[in-house]
């Protein structure tokens, strides 16, 4: 872990030129409803984006065999597993007092860190020992006075509805499946576009998120089409999550896509509700199925 790079986060002195880095902000939770479209992956071998983590939790959930992981920020893998750690080792309440879903108040509060710290990795201990440093061991202090340093966009319903691990059953559950899996997954530090040729595996599921947002247009949908040859038979690549999108959205991604690739592929539209409160704001997320 560069520690110097880590300063760079801490005190604002990103390069924002880019629009994201290898050294970058990081996800606390997801901001997109994961629970709505995930689907049975019993068995299945998955690729998921790491951001906040999330997505690797729900999917060992909803039983995957293996889950790998990417992203261009390699402090999401540190984030990851600080929160894995922190699921294994701390009752649900107390878990949710440490991530501040309630009440960020006391989010990240160093007294309930160290009931977990030695069990993490000794690169991962290093590195949230030398924030806590930076901070003088106040989590609240890490939260609020470095805001570039975590982004959290998600209001207390939308991360329990959105992650099906935080019941308390399901925590029960997720904890005793990482008891018995150890953290054996890939991380490969690349964007998205770099990513199919430094795959060596083949995947039932691959989740991208939102990355579209962020990509150009046609690059983008040639990343998908090579993504798309990593599918096994009857996979599914998630390459689109469309918040709160309209049809015009929607389609526009989708004519984009079509429009460009003569090949038959088979895509799913999925529309979920993005706020179980409002059934008139839906998000939509674009399947690419291996079928033919």
């Amino acid at each position: 872990m560069e520690l110097k790079e880590v300063n760079k986060v801490f005190y604002n002195e990103l390069d924002r030129n880019r629009t994201f880095t290898e050294y970058d902000s990081t996800y606390v939770f997801t901001t997109e409803n994961i629970s709505g479209y995930i689907p049975d992956l019993n068995g299945k071998d998955v690729l998921t984006v790491c951001s906040s983590g999330d997505h690797y939790l729900n999917a060992y959930l909803h039983g995957a065999n293996r889950v790998d992981l990417f992203d261009i920020n390699r402090l999401t893998l540190m984030f990851l597993k600080l929160k894995r750690t922190a699921l294994m080792n701390l009752d649900r309440e107390v878990f949710i007092e440490y991530f501040g879903i309630d009440n960020k108040n006391n989010i990240f509060n160093y007294e309930i860190y160290l009931k977990f710290a030695k069990y993490l990795d000794e690169d991962v201990y290093e590195y949230f020992n030398y924030l806590y440093k930076l901070c003088k061991y106040s989590g609240n202090y890490l939260y609020f006075a470095t805001s570039l340093f975590f982004t959290d966009r998600s209001d207390p319903y939308t991360i329990y509805s959105s992650n099906d691990y935080l019941t308390p059953s399901n925590y029960s559950i997720l904890k005793n499946i990482l008891f018995n899996k150890p953290f054996n997954s890939e991380f490969i530090c690349t964007d998205v576009n770099n990513l199919s040729c430094k795959l060596s595996n083949n995947y039932d599921a691959i989740f991208l998120s939102n990355i579209q947002d962020y990509q150009n247009s046609s690059e983008y949908i040639n990343t998908v089409k090579d993504l798309h040859g990593h599918l096994k038979d009857n996979g599914s690549l998630f390459f689109a999550y469309c918040y709160h999108a309209t049809k015009a959205y929607h389609d526009k991604v989708l004519r984009e896509f079509v429009d460009k690739n003569p090949e038959a592929y088979s895509i799913l539209i999925k529309s979920i509700y993005s706020d179980g409160r409002r059934e008139d704001i839906t998000d939509k997320v674009l399947v690419l199925g291996k079928y033919i």
